[in-house]
């Protein structure tokens, strides 16, 4: 349907934000085309996955996969690539020797220390000029939007 033929504001309004749902999704794809290209950075897959390790010096994988919404099959793989590229380091728990724990190497504290600074402007520089009420609208858009993919 073309924008044009809809007759009224709230039909127009809900096809905008659909169109702009998919240019988010579009978006990513082309984020994460970027990330496999680069080599230097952190990806913001990985990124977001060590996210916590700034707060917390060391967490089990699940509990980092349960941070960032991953199963913890494809937390581990990541990483093992991360420890392969000196970010992460893995080791036993010293509490209990079932548990694996991961935490940042000085290499890796300052890749993450450096992305977050980037991302944070970024993400601040975006949302700028919204107010609290756009903002508050915004989150209940997006949560109602993650409901939405999680029911298909």
């Amino acid at each position: 349907m073309i924008r044009g033929e809809l007759s009224d504001g709230r039909e127009r309004a809900v096809y905008d934000l659909e169109r702009a749902w998919r240019g988010l999704s579009a978006a990513q794809r082309r984020l994460r085309g970027r990330d496999a290209r680069e080599t230097e950075d952190l990806s913001l897959p990985q990124y977001y996955l060590l996210r916590p390790l700034l707060e917390t010096e060391e967490m089990s994988s699940g509990e980092i996969s349960a941070h960032a919404g991953l199963t913890p099959a494809t937390a581990t793989h990541m990483l093992e690539q991360l420890v392969r590229a000196g970010i992460v380091r893995r080791e036993r728990s010293t509490g209990d020797r079932r548990v694996v724990v991961t935490s940042l190497t000085h290499r890796g504290k300052r890749l993450m220390q450096a992305k977050n600074k980037v991302v944070i402007a970024k993400w601040r520089e975006a949302i700028a000029d919204l107010d609290e009420a756009a903002l508050d609208h915004a989150a209940e858009v997006l949560l109602r939007l993650i409901r939405y993919v999680d029911d298909l």
